[in-house]
């Protein structure tokens, strides 16, 4: 599983670059966040997107005050697995400081919930704030501890996680803590500034994640990250 914030999927080198990506590391399940797709008029960047054998599924941001430009999630998943799937974002949350998409997997009789979230940076133009994120993302917590099955949270949840002078850290932390959940990437995500800010979150009692680590063969000014599940496809 990768999640790649992509910074627009505008440029037909951008959508190559993913596509090429995908098939040399034989990704089967690849989130973009920031995808700046739109509802309508980006159908052949959605073809660009789909490699022979892998359905996309596009959900442009719709909630906020900033849902006219920006944001958004994809998801690209094999054909083996979109079989076995099913797929909700956000529009069926209330959450307006962050989206979120749950891929909902059946697998061998394994239930597995794979959820990609983006949050944008709080800002006097988006008028969001860090408050409104830290009295919504509890609720999100909850909806994701009450799902039945294992269960991946991957993103970019603009949050400086390695900097632990920040209190805003501190109290994101105390939060996956709460919930027993661990956070597997180490190193700077946003090559910009050296914050880590795209994470691989999951519950260690679950035992899936078998390792998570950033890729440097993918990059816009954020890194990919790159995870393998502790799952039997077939």
């Amino acid at each position: 599983v990768c999640q790649f914030n992509a910074k627009s999927v505008g440029t037909a080198r951008k959508r190559s670059a993913i596509t090429d990506f995908m098939r040399d590391h034989d990704v089967d399940i690849m989130f973009l966040t920031e995808s700046w797709l739109r509802e309508s008029g980006d159908e052949a960047k959605c073809a660009d997107l789909t490699p022979p054998g892998y359905k996309f599924f596009s959900f442009p941001r719709q909630v906020g005050p900033t849902a006219k430009c920006g944001g958004g999630i994809a998801a690209i998943v094999k054909d083996c697995l979109a079989t076995h799937s099913s797929i909700t974002s956000s529009l069926t949350f209330t959450h307006t400081s962050f989206q979120a998409v749950d891929l909902s997997l059946a697998l061998n009789k394994q239930r597995l919930h794979l959820l990609c979230v983006y949050r944008p940076p709080p800002s006097k133009k988006n008028k969001l704030t860090d408050g409104i994120f830290f009295d919504e993302f509890p609720d999100f917590l909850d909806y994701c501890n009450a799902l039945d099955g294992s269960l991946l949270l991957t993103g970019d949840f603009n949050v400086h996680y390695e900097d632990l002078r920040d209190p805003r850290t501190r109290k994101f932390r105390e939060l996956l803590e709460t919930f027993d959940l661990s956070q597997a990437i180490n190193e700077p995500t946003f090559l910009r500034s050296g914050h880590t800010l795209d994470l691989v979150i999951s519950r260690d009692s679950d035992c899936l994640l078998l390792s998570a680590e950033c890729c440097h063969d993918l990059t816009s000014d954020h890194v990919c990250t790159l995870c393998h599940l502790n799952v039997q496809k077939q």
